[in-house]
């Protein structure tokens, strides 16, 4: 029996989708993670964390993740830990602003080049770290067939919509607002500018880029899904 905690997110529902399509049974619970493993007894952990998940500050919002690391990692008898990088789908919530006004809002250099991967492939290496049943604890960092842009993102959307689609840079400073303005308290979004700002120093990356885990959906596919 393999139990998935955030099941009804991308990434868990891929979770489940794919040990269901191996016959596998599972069962869905929401609670704490803590809670759930210490009351449960699993004996295999597979935790979604995020790339930096080893820094302890500095990170915004992916502190949240290394805290988890840390705290599943005092209880659980096995612990697989997977890192993935920037989601392709974070595309989703602007691709409005490409269909209606041929603009794809960043806050990352267009020409830039980063990791991105798909949350169908995460939650795919996520149940087959399940099924494999883990040892210890392993760190399992994670990106797509290839690392893109968000002027390569631009030009996607500009074939799949038929019209030009241009990525459009925002600087650091507007990252508060624009959060704000999606509901965020001020003081999460702070947290979000904090993680911008040291993407763009190159202060977060993987532990162990050797080691790479990588996906099959390319940006293409993603978007696609998501358009």
């Amino acid at each position: 029996m393999f139990v998935v905690l955030g099941a009804t997110g991308n990434t868990g529902s891929a979770v489940v989708e794919t040990l269901l399509s191996k016959k596998q049974p599972v069962r869905v619970i929401v609670r704490s993670a803590e809670e759930a493993v210490q009351k449960s007894g699993v004996e295999h952990v597979v935790l979604l964390s995020s790339v930096g998940g080893h820094l302890h500050g500095g990170t915004g919002p992916i502190r949240a993740a290394s805290y988890g690391e840390h705290a599943l990692g005092c209880i659980a008898k096995r612990l697989t830990i997977l890192r993935p990088c920037y989601f392709m789908d974070n595309w989703a919530p602007v691709i409005g602003a490409a269909k209606a006004q041929g603009v794809l809002p960043t806050f990352i250099a267009p020409p830039a080049k980063i990791p991105m991967i798909s949350t169908k492939d995460i939650g795919r290496i996520g149940a087959e770290q399940l099924m494999a049943g883990g040892y210890g604890k392993q760190i399992v960092e994670m990106a797509g067939p290839e690392e893109y842009s968000p002027d390569q993102a631009a030009s996607a959307l500009s074939q799949i919509l038929r019209k030009t689609v241009t990525a459009q840079h925002a600087p650091l400073s507007a990252v508060v607002p624009t959060f704000k303005s999606f509901g965020f308290s001020d003081e999460a979004a702070r947290l979000f500018e904090e993680m911008y700002t040291a993407f763009s120093k190159g202060a977060i990356g993987y532990e162990h880029p050797d080691k790479l885990v990588r996906g099959t959906v390319t940006l293409d596919d993603a978007l696609r899904t998501m358009v």
